[in-house]
């Protein structure tokens, strides 16, 4: 039986000391400057080291929200390795440029990036990460590892740690009072939204999970030849996505504004994610009576969230990191993940963790807004990874060019 995994969504107040762009605009403002924590002269103890740090986590994918209180356990029980943890957050396309400016400066004032596969992605193809792949050996627990985590972290060749996973979509999300007979094959979604010009709509894949999950998702509801290969191996996606652009809505910008206008009757239908819906669920931003749907021959598209080292750091805030990532593995941080926003997406990348393993309270609340259908759906569908950086890139170009422009 495969594990299923089991998380939501609520907003938690973050801590900023002041806002993300401008603390990592000041690489670009003036010399460098020392790391923080890097001045041998601010030594409490007196025998060299430099003592606990000042711990500065930047989010630029919504991680936070699932993790935070875990972190600051963490940090809370190990006051001789960190004095405090400052939460910083960014948009997820400007990170790569930030954090140049800072590394090229030598100026890096960022210790750890919590992110989605974009930002990662984008580190990667700019060689912004630390690999994970060069220091597994301070995560021991990364030998407990579900299937799927190992995966995922196999696919972005070991240069972020998996810290969660979810089977996110292709799913339809839509409001059944304007939709009485909705589609079950791609043909009849094309028919649909023929018949229904401008009622029906997907977020901008650059920026939005499910638009891009459903992108990936079609070549395997196609029968294309090689769903792993955008340029090369999607001529029946492409072709599918060209004649649906004629008759969908304009392609949101990120999946909360096309969530906003589902709920407020600007579009009838979307394509959805699992997290996305139970989370709007749970936080009221759309009806309890609004309905999921699949497409005949999907897969689910597996994601994670992830944690990144900057290229950078100094040894000793490197193995504070480190201790905080093997951390963040333990059964009880994985456990926590449930509770943090009270919902089954994103669910834990380790074994022997699952929502029975949750207080009572928790599992009581997950069933409020959790949708019985997933169980099933969790079961029957096949899985396929999200395409690997380089991949994905060619992916998002060739749709701004040919499709979004």
């Amino acid at each position: 039986m495969r594990s299923v995994p089991t998380h939501w969504s609520k907003c938690h107040t973050v801590r900023t000391g002041v806002a993300a762009a401008l603390v990592l605009g000041l690489a670009a403002c003036g010399g460098p400057t020392p790391t923080p924590g890097s001045d041998p002269d601010s030594d409490p103890s007196g025998e060299g080291g430099s003592g606990p740090i000042e711990l500065n986590i930047l989010d630029v994918g919504g991680v936070l929200a699932f993790t935070q209180p875990m972190i600051e356990a963490y940090v809370a029980d190990n006051p001789d390795l960190i004095s405090s943890v400052t939460f910083q957050q960014a948009p997820s396309t400007e990170l790569s440029g930030l954090l140049q400016a800072q590394q090229e400066s030598d100026n890096l004032m960022v210790d750890l990036v919590l992110s989605g596969s974009d930002a990662i992605g984008a580190g990667i193809v700019n060689d912004l990460w630390d690999p994970i792949s060069d220091n597994e050996d301070a995560i021991p627990a990364m030998e407990s590892y579900t299937e799927e985590a190992q995966s995922i972290y196999d696919a972005y060749d070991g240069n972020a740690l998996v810290i969660a996973t979810e089977f996110t979509g292709p799913i339809l999300e839509f409001n059944p009072a304007a939709v009485d007979d909705p589609p079950e094959t791609a043909e009849e979604l094309l028919e649909w939204a023929e018949a229904n010009p401008g009622r029906f709509t997907y977020p901008q894949p650059p920026s939005s999970g499910p638009g891009r999950q459903f992108l990936m998702g079609l070549p395997y509801i196609l029968g294309d030849d090689d769903p792993t290969d955008p340029e090369n191996g999607w001529d029946k996606t492409w072709a599918y996505l060209a004649e649906l652009d004629q008759y969908v809505a304009p392609y949101p910008n990120s999946t909360g504004s096309a969530f906003e206008n589902l709920a407020r009757g600007g579009i009838d239908m979307m394509a959805s994610a699992a997290g996305w819906d139970m989370g709007q669920r749970q936080q009221g931003a759309i009806p309890l009576e609004f309905e999921i749907g699949t497409i005949e021959d999907w897969n689910w598209i597996l994601a994670g969230h992830f944690a990144a080292i900057p290229a950078g750091l100094d040894e000793e805030r490197r193995d504070v990191v480190l201790g905080l990532l093997d951390g963040m593995l333990a059964e009880s941080f994985q456990v926590g993940i449930y509770g943090a926003q009270e919902k089954i997406m994103p669910g834990p990348a380790i074994e022997g963790v699952s929502l029975e393993d949750a207080p009572s309270e928790v599992q009581d609340a997950i069933e409020q807004y959790n949708r019985p259908e997933y169980e099933e759906l969790f079961e029957a569908a096949p899985t396929a990874v999200e395409l690997p950086p380089e991949t994905m890139s060619v992916m998002f170009s060739r749709w701004e060019r040919e499709i979004g422009s």
